[in-house]
């Protein structure tokens, strides 16, 4: 049945019979789901022929299983509106849906009412702090456990990833335990792959935004797990997830050391290739960015090719090029990787990221990145020759932070020392005495 072919009088007949014995509300309910598939029209035409109250009065605890079912499953698909989110909102059935999750309810009404609070928590703010208001969290936390289908277990995992992206939301979750049995989400012998796999890395790169959260995921022992999810057999999506958690769980040294040591940097690399998506590099480019504040780490970054991978993603049709940037920047630290960045041609792509244009942070890593190379005297003049002399001078103006600053006037310092073409260009502008 399409809804474009269903007149608004025909809606509302339809919708005078959900007070008919559950037998007739069941074909009826059924009618209306068919009707709302087709797209938003249809999904609008159905909410204003006033379909939203009666089906939310079918979501109580003692209205018949499957009754219950297929009224959370049009619920769910009604919320994919944004307007109809906000309708069903203001309706109250957001208590009623919460109290289908407990466990007296049918699995089958668990995972079609987990679903329908996914998609109200995904249009707005508002509608997560009414869904974690009502007590959702702590009643899709319990979903999470043994006694649960997977396919419940899914369900919750992908309710509390939207969840998860408020302060307020991430504590509550970690708080109610919901953690460690998402980890187990991500293990090989999870079923419903790579689906399960998909919801609880999304979720758990959510709340490992967190610092409390992180220390939380990686004693659940997430590392290990999470790197494997980083291998080619994995689709892109879950390779992006993984690099998602991974990221922040390398923000301290303890969680960037296991990362490393658990092999994620290879994989990482690999990642950065031109077979992966653009979403992918750009995850993955994160996370290398912590982990080569190690010294260790940046020299398995180097010895693993990442180097002219980086260097290819330093290129203003890449979304990755700040963060790119930022990890050269980190590796130059030490001067033979410097030595290998300037080899593999990292210097004419930095010096754009030098201009005005760019935002402030990649300023500071090209300039960064640019005062390590400056300190090896066979680099100084390609740097020089590559044109950076002139942006460099534009950094030091009132207009650039402060660390921008510094770094581009100690990068021409030591073009002053180690290039002479540099060192008279340097001196024609008056910006620093040569020595």
């Amino acid at each position: 049945m399409a809804a474009a072919a269903l007149p608004l009088g025909d809606l509302k007949k339809l919708l005078c019979r959900l007070d008919e014995q559950p037998e007739q509300v069941l074909g009826t309910l059924h009618a209306l789901c068919d009707a709302a598939y087709p797209g938003a029209d249809s999904l609008a035409v159905i909410a204003a022929a006033g379909a939203i109250p009666p089906v939310v009065k079918l979501l109580g605890r003692d209205t018949p299983s499957k009754v219950q079912h297929e009224a959370a499953e049009l619920m769910a698909v009604l919320a994919t509106h944004p307007d109809n989110a906000s309708s069903i909102t203001a309706s109250g059935a957001i208590p009623r849906l919460v109290q289908l999750l407990g466990p007296s309810s049918a699995a089958e009404v668990q995972v079609t009412t987990a679903g329908a609070l996914n998609n109200l928590a995904m249009h707005g703010a508002g509608n997560a702090a009414s869904i974690t208001g009502a007590g959702a969290i702590p009643a899709l936390a319990l979903l999470l456990g043994p006694g649960s289908s997977d396919n419940v277990r899914f369900s919750a995992t992908s309710a509390l990833a939207f969840l998860a992206n408020t302060e307020e939301g991430a504590l509550a979750i970690a708080a109610a335990g919901a953690i460690p049995p998402m980890v187990q989400m991500l293990g090989p012998d999870a079923r419903l792959q790579p689906l399960a796999q998909l919801a609880a890395a999304g979720t758990l790169a959510n709340l490992a935004a967190h610092h409390d959260n992180a220390d939380i995921i990686s004693d659940a022992s997430a590392i290990p797990l999470l790197v494997q999810l980083l291998a080619p057999a994995s689709p892109p999506d879950v390779q992006d997830a993984a690099a998602g958690v991974l990221t922040h769980l390398a923000n301290n040294d303890e969680g960037a050391a296991e990362i490393a040591a658990a092999g994620a940097i290879p994989l990482l690399v690999g990642l950065l290739g031109s077979a992966s998506p653009a979403m992918v590099h750009k995850h993955a480019v994160a996370a290398l960015a912590n982990l080569a504040c190690n010294e260790e780490s940046a020299v398995i970054i180097a010895a693993a090719g990442g180097i002219p991978q980086l260097v290819r993603l330093l290129g203003p049709a890449s979304p990755a090029e700040r963060v790119a940037a930022n990890v050269l920047h980190n590796l130059a630290v030490d001067n033979e990787i410097a030595a290998i960045i300037a080899a593999a041609g990292a210097i004419p792509r930095l010096v754009p990221l030098l201009g005005a244009d760019s935002p402030s942070d990649v300023q500071e890593s090209a300039a960064g990145a640019m005062m390590c190379l400056a300190q090896i005297p066979a680099v100084a003049a390609t740097i020089a020759a590559a044109g950076a002399t002139p942006p460099l001078l534009q950094l030091l103006g009132p207009g650039s932070s402060a660390e921008a600053q510094q770094a581009a006037a100690a990068t021409l310092l030591f073009l002053s020392s180690n290039s002479a073409d540099s060192r008279a260009e340097i001196a024609a502008a008056g910006s620093v005495t040569a020595s």
